[in-house]
Formats: structure tokens, C-alpha cells, sequence
């Protein structure tokens, strides 16, 4: 209520009306009273008489202005509470109307009474289809939605809102809009229900093509794995016959020693050839998250001195002295032999490139906690800049180094590295104090209890078994298959010799196999289908070669029913091993 108004809610006060009633009352029967009274006595009972009259027509008068005053006023009040009304409904409409997020008015069945121009867009009809009342909520449902939109509504008469629903508005064109849509119910009788629908279409649109971009770019990865696996396959395959050609000559008593050095280096660069082939392989399953390890209790002191053994050559020919100081009295770890072995190897390479005048690599282990072990690969080399630390371990980033570039490899080894080392639940780290002042790297991992008989890298092959075998032998590298058969030959073997699936069978039913020896990647199908052929003859046996060494292809040739997957490029002396000891078990 206003000051010095006696209007409530726009009507006006009963109290005021009641008094000004009450007086202009009093104020007729007062005149009506000395009206009918005779005028006797004294002139001046007259003359009061007269005033007396005069004193009601003066109340009656000014109760009938008062009630005049406080109509007008009433009347105006009520005007003005009209017109805000009729303000606060244009305003509101307004809002409504202008509003992006669509806007439907209906009754308990659904009728349309009222909709906003975002909705009337959404749907593509005009407010005359709205007027005309035949519109209703469930006609522009889809038909599965139907039963959902009824659970709705008796949620919303109950309850009084719903909560947000994911429907499909069907569009005048039939089209499908995919909406949100949350309700409300409105006080009063009869029930109305207030509907807001939001159009998801962008959304949905963005969704579809992220969808798309995620299946592309997965895509994408799997044909690059596909191509580096293939790339593989092609880099070894030439490397096999060189590989097993230059291991056998090497080890002839008669070979002069100056010759026998050279092939030693030529070994040498063929086997670091088919370890970047491998770096590449394990980069594919690393950034896929997909790296294996097979962990078993071993002696990582072992492991780390068959590293050393196979990184020999390279600390020879870069004149680097290796310092070796095995003091941890703890040094069983459980761990798969052959990831951390790489993990060594490309730690002990890395620093003899980084050395390429010569120096001194000192290796030293120890027990800092009585639960973990330490291994630090320290050397006086180049050096890393500071500010390059945290990105050693990163793959294909490479420290800055202007004097020796011709010396740097793929940026793959310490990346491979971290994740071989995290694979394990250990931890590696590189220390410098900048360039010209040497590296550190250290790996930590936890010990386990030694077992009472350490295993060791390789099986124990049983020399004392028969070394005629009768070998299938199934390549389609044609240098290979020549080099790896007249290989077997002087081992002592029969070979009958192979170039596809069709041929392979058809030897194996025309002559008798002890051992397969097959190429996986044949012309006309895999050497699998050959295993599977010879499965069901008692003793027959299986070794896969193959350029394919991932995860997956070591399982398929186990599932086949191979023994052992060997990679390419495969050493004569490997080979011998191999066949000894899948003959004997």
C-alpha cells in the first residue's frame, strides 16, 4: 500500500468506503429529521432548526463528494493495474516469444495451446497451425516415444516438473530433431503444462563428426601400424640371407682372422639394422598402449651382462672402456628378460654415440633401499644441455648436437627405453650437468626373493639328440630359401625346399616331415595353414621365421601350433639352437 492511499491490490479500501457511507447516512436522516419537524418557539429555536438542516445538507454534500473522489480514484487505480497487467503480460509474452530455447503451453492431453516462435522455427510450422488447435505434443512425438512422453506427464501432474528427457521432434518436412525437453506444471485449474525444448542438432552434428574424425584417425593408426609392421617385413626379409650367410663363414676355422673381423663388423651393423627395425615395431605398441611384457623372476645382473656382451662391437669400435660394478647384493627382479635387455642395450648405445672420441662408461648397481635396486649408466660424453632434460625420453627428440650429427640414431631407444622401464613398475631418470659434463641415467625397479635356482637367458639345448632331420623348408625370398637350405644341408638335414602354401602341402603329403620351417607371408596364403595341415601327424614339430615379430604374430604362431617364432634376419647359430632344442622337448 502507497502513502496517503487508501487503494489495496488496485481496489479501494472498504474502510474509507464504510465511513463515507455511514456519514452520508447520518447526514439524510438529519435532514429528513428537522424536514418533518414543525418549526415552533422562540425565533431562535427557528433559526437553529434552520442551521441544523443546513448542517446535514453541508454532510450529506460532503459525504456524496467524498464517495465521488473515492470512485474516480478507485476507477483510476484499477486502470493503471489494467494497463501494468497488460504491460507485464506484452513483457512476458516478449520474453517468450524472443526467447532461443522453444517454449509450448499445453493442456493434460497434450493439446497445443501456445508455442514461441523458437519452437514454431524448430519444427517448421506457423502460429496459424497453432490456433487453429490442431496441434498437439504427441503428434509431433515420435511413436516409440510415445509411452516415455506418458510416464512424463503423469510425472509432471504428480510431481510438478519432469526430469530432462532426450526426444526427437518430428519436423513438418518428417525430418527428425533431436531435442531436450524438461516440463513444468502451472498453479491453478485447469492444469497446464509448460514444456521447454532445447534444439541438440549442432551438438549431435559435432558428436557425429568427432565420431567420425575418432574412427578415422583410429583407422589412420591401424594402417600405420599395418605399414610399419609391412615395412618390417620387407626391411628383414633382404637381412635374413646376409645375416645367416655372414654368421657362417665368420665361424670357419679356415677363414683368416683379418677377414673374420671384417664380416664381424658387417655382422655387427646387420644386427643394429634389425634393432631399429625392432625400435620401430616397439614404438607402435608403445603409443598404442599396448606394450607386453612377460615377467618372471630374474637376475637382472645376468640380464645386464648379456647386454653388455651383445654391445661389445659397438663399445669396441668407439673406444669406449667400460667400468662394471655389480655391488648390489639384491639383484633378482621380476621382470620379462628380453624388454629389459632392450632397455639396456639402448641406454649403453645411446651413451657409446655420445662418445664418439672415446671414454668411460661406467655401470654400477646397489641396493639404495633394502626392497629396490639401482642401475646407473654414467659416462663421460657430450653431455645434455639443462633445459633438454625433460625431453630425452620423448620419441624422436634428439639433444642439440652440431659436432657429431652423422652419429645420432631415430630418437626411439630412451622413449622405448622409459616405457619398457614403467612397463615393470620401475623408474628411469638422465642427470646432466650440461654439455661437455657426461650423462647419467638411472633406472630403480624393486627386487624379489631369489629363487634357489636362478633360470638364465637361454634354455640348456640338449646336444646328445639326433641332428638329421628331415626338414620342411617354406620361404618365398628366393636368396633366402637358397641360403637357409644349403644352411641345413651342411647342418647335416634332408631339406625339401617350398615357395607357397600349394607347394608346401604338396610336399608334406608327398615326402615325410620331422620339423616345419616355414615363412609366414606367402604368396597364395600363410605358413600357418601349412602347420595346421602337418598338426595332426604324431611328432611333427614347427618353427615360424617371419619378418611379422609383434605380439600378435607371436600368438598366432603359437595358436597355429608353431613351437617358436624366430624374426628376421634370423643367425645360423639361433637357428641350429632353435631346432636342437624343439626336437628335443
Amino acid at each position: 500500500m502507497n502513502s496517503g492511499s487508501s487503494c489495496i491490490n488496485g481496489r479501494q479500501d472498504p474502510l474509507s468506503i464504510g465511513i463515507a457511507g455511514w456519514a452520508a447516512m447520518l447526514g439524510w436522516g438529519w435532514v429528513v429529521l428537522t424536514s418533518v419537524l414543525p418549526l415552533t418557539g422562540s425565533a431562535a429555536g427557528a433559526t437553529d432548526a434552520r442551521y441544523m438542516r443546513l448542517a446535514g445538507v453541508l454532510v450529506v454534500t460532503a459525504a456524496m463528494l467524498l464517495l465521488y473522489v473515492l470512485r474516480v480514484r478507485e476507477r483510476r487505480q484499477l486502470q493503471v493495474a489494467t494497463q501494468h497487467a497488460r504491460e507485464n503480460e506484452a513483457q512476458f509474452e516478449a520474453v517468450v516469444n524472443t526467447s532461443p530455447v522453444g517454449i509450448v503451453l499445453t493442456d493434460e492431453q497434450g493439446h497445443m495451446l501456445h508455442a514461441n516462435d523458437a519452437f514454431l522455427a524448430m519444427v517448421g510450422y506457423s502460429r496459424a497451425d497453432t490456433a487453429s488447435r490442431h496441434l498437439s505434443w504427441s503428434g509431433l512425438t515420435l511413436p516409440e516415444q510415445i509411452a516415455q512422453e506418458r510416464e512424463a506427464i503423469q510425472e509432471l501432474l504428480q510431481c510438478g516438473n519432469t526430469r530432462i528427457l532426450e526426444e526427437h521432434c518430428i519436423h513438418k518436412n518428417g525430418r527428425r530433431v533431436p531435442v531436450l525437453v524438461a516440463g513444468h506444471v502451472l498453479p491453478g485449474e485447469p492444469k497446464r503444462i509448460v514444456k521447454y525444448v532445447l534444439d541438440i542438432s549442432d551438438r549431435k552434428q559435432m558428436e557425429q563428426e568427432l565420431k567420425r574424425s575418432r574412427d578415422a584417425a583410429e583407422q589412420a593408426s591401424r594402417a600405420k601400424d599395418r605399414f610399419i609392421a609391412q615395412l618390417s617385413h620387407e626391411l628383414r626379409t633382404p637381412l635374413t640371407p646376409a645375416m645367416a650367410l655372414i654368421s657362417a663363414i665368420e665361424n670357419a676355422p679356415e677363414l683368416p682372422e683379418a677377414i673374420r673381423g671384417d664380416l664381424r663388423l658387417a655382422r655387427q651393423d646387420l644386427e643394429l639394422e634389425a634393432r631399429l627395425i625392432d625400435d620401430l615395431l616397439c614404438l607402435t605398441q608403445v603409443t598404442r598402449g599396448v606394450l607386453e611384457v612377460r615377467p618372471v623372476t630374474s637376475d637382472l645382473h645376468e640380464i645386464l651382462q648379456h647386454s653388455i656382451q651383445v654391445s661389445s662391437e659397438v663399445l669396441r669400435t668407439r673406444h669406449v672402456q667400460l667400468d662394471l660394478q655389480l655391488l648390489a647384493t639384491r639383484h633378482h627382479v621380476n621382470a620379462d628378460p628380453i624388454r629389459l635387455q632392450q632397455a639396456f642395450w639402448n641406454i649403453i648405445h645411446n651413451a657409446a654415440r655420445h662418445m664418439p672420441g672415446g671414454g668411460t662408461l661406467t655401470i654400477r648397481t646397489d641396493n639404495p633401499t633394502g626392497k629396490g635396486i639401482q642401475v646407473a649408466f654414467k659416462d663421460d660424453g657430450e653431455g645434455i644441455p639443462v633445459e633438454y632434460l625433460g625431453k630425452v625420453f620423448e620419441a624422436f627428440e634428439q639433444a642439440p648436437s652440431g659436432q657429431h650429427s652423422s652419429t645420432r640414431g631415430l630418437g626411439l631407444g630412451l622413449a622405448i627405453c622409459r616405457s619398457i622401464v614403467e612397463a615393470h613398475h620401475g623408474t628411469v631418470s638422465a642427470h646432466s650437468e650440461g654439455v661437455g659434463k657426461g650423462t647419467t641415467f638411472t633406472i630403480a625397479m624393486e627386487t624379489v626373493q631369489a629363487p634357489k635356482a636362478a633360470p638364465t637367458l637361454r634354455a640348456p639345448v640338449d646336444t646328445s639328440v639326433k641332428a638329421n632331420y628331415r626338414i620342411l623348408l617354406v620361404e618365398d625370398h628366393r636368396p633366402t630359401l637358397q641360403i637357409l637350405s644349403t644352411l641345413l644341408r651342411r647342418m647335416g638335414h634332408e631339406v625339401t625346399t617350398a615357395d607357397s602354401v600349394a607347394a608346401a602341402i604338396a610336399a608334406a603329403d608327398r615326402d615325410e616331415v620331422d620339423l616345419l620351417v616355414s615363412d609366414i607371408g606367402l604368396p597364395d596364403g600363410y605358413g600357418h595353414q601349412v602347420m595346421r595341415h602337418l598338426s595332426d601327424r604324431p611328432g611333427v614339430k614347427g618353427i615360424a621365421i617371419s619378418g611379422f615379430g609383434m605380439e600378435a604374430d607371436l600368438k598366432a604362431s603359437q595358436e597355429a601350433g608353431f613351437s617358436q617364432h624366430l624374426t628376421k634376419p634370423i643367425q645360423v647359430v639361433a637357428l641350429r639352437e632353435s631346432i636342437e632344442k624343439v626336437m628335443a622337448n
